[in-house]
């Protein structure tokens, strides 16, 4: 038997209650490669949110964005029956009907600012014969649980997923419904808001690098005992089969590789921009790749153009790991090292944004391969 739980509101303070499951979170880079065939989607997706737009070339001959850029990168559905199970009150009283059945769908998005930088975000949408409510993704995560007390209730948890799945590894996206997210950019993306917060997590039973199980859970379901103790009661709920299940875009690629999970770290260029883009020649702006060995990768950044801040750098490595993340001073030379040697016979991938007051001013992406 559980204990009577009593369900919060996330409103205010309390809104420091949402560190719910952060203990199993090991954020990391993420760096998408998509296919031409992407471009369909930012058709679509356009006439769902109506703001997709391709950055304008001013007079000056550097782009401006003027309207946010929204890109589907890539999506998922399924099926879930949560008749006769103990689940969250939520599901049966605003989502399923007497059916008990729930079609969900995932969306993941590239979501570009006026200020030129691209953040990941995405949406489930759980929909029933009484509703229909779309929630906002707060993280993705690859975690096998390592490194937790054994003895922790969050470490048996993701211990028993992955003996019942027979996973080599486990990975993440969590969600959740809040009095604000239906508010900025999750409410472009359809996400509604709720005075009680929710949360769902979908974990991905991953064994030989291919994708063997979803489970639907609703851990970081938090809520008040009656001696008045927060605990996680959604590591207490059922989590219902999940059936039907069909993948497009990156999603399964995405999940199943470390690199390309979403995380909240800015971008300057979108998943598909990468097989294409051409730098601007743009007057005051030569800059180019003239070194690269094991130490430190070295740029000619001879900029004479006025009003830059800082230049913000970014290094990838082949598989679009993240292995630098800096900003740094606009120097004639830059010299970028990463804290550990890059690999002889390596190609990385070097973007650099030219940061004036808060929005990129011009951005540059180049490749140097370590003699």
């Amino acid at each position: 038997m559980f204990k009577k739980f009593y369900t919060t509101q996330m409103s205010g303070s309390a809104k420091m209650l949402q560190k719910r499951f952060t203990e199993i979170r090991r954020r990391r880079g993420r760096a998408a490669r998509l296919a031409a065939a992407v471009m369909s989607a930012v058709m679509a997706v356009s006439i769902l949110a109506a703001t997709a737009v391709m950055a304008a070339i001013g007079a000056d001959g550097m782009e401006h964005w003027d309207k946010d850029e929204i890109y589907l990168t890539g999506d998922m559905s399924f099926d879930i029956n949560i008749s006769g199970l103990y689940v969250p009150e939520y599901l049966k009283t605003d989502v399923a009907g007497d059916d008990g059945n729930i079609h969900c769908e995932v969306k993941n998005y590239d979501y570009r600012y006026t200020d030129g930088v691209i953040n990941s975000q995405g949406t489930l949408s759980l929909s029933g014969k009484r509703g229909t409510l779309t929630m906002a993704l707060q993280n993705g995560s690859y975690d096998n649980g390592s490194g937790l007390d054994a003895e922790s209730e969050t470490y048996k948890y993701l211990a028993d997923l992955r003996q019942r799945t027979a996973a080599d590894r486990l990975t993440d996206l969590s969600y959740a419904v809040t009095d604000t997210t239906a508010d900025g950019i999750y409410g472009k993306l359809g996400c509604d808001s709720s005075e009680q917060t929710h949360f769902v997590t979908l974990f991905f039973a991953i064994k030989d690098n291919c994708c063997m199980d979803v489970i639907f859970s609703c851990a970081g379901e938090y809520g008040w005992t009656s001696d008045l103790k927060l605990v996680d009661i959604g590591m207490k709920t059922d989590c219902p089969a999940v059936n039907n299940v069909e993948m497009s875009g990156e999603m399964e690629d995405m999940i199943t590789d470390l690199n390309k999970m979403p995380y909240y770290s800015a971008k300057f260029f979108s998943d598909y921009e990468r097989d294409f883009y051409k730098n601007l020649s743009v007057e005051g702006f030569n800059v180019d790749v003239i070194g690269a060995d094991e130490n430190e990768i070295t740029v000619r950044s001879n900029v004479t153009y006025s009003g830059i801040d800082y230049v913000w750098v970014k290094v990838y490595n082949d598989e679009n790991g993240t292995l630098m993340s800096q900003s740094i001073s606009p120097t004639a030379v830059l010299h970028l090292s990463i804290g550990e040697n890059y690999i002889k016979g390596k190609t990385y991938r070097v973007e650099l944004a030219y940061m004036s007051q808060g929005r990129i001013l011009y951005r540059w992406m180049g490749y140097a391969k370590v003699e």
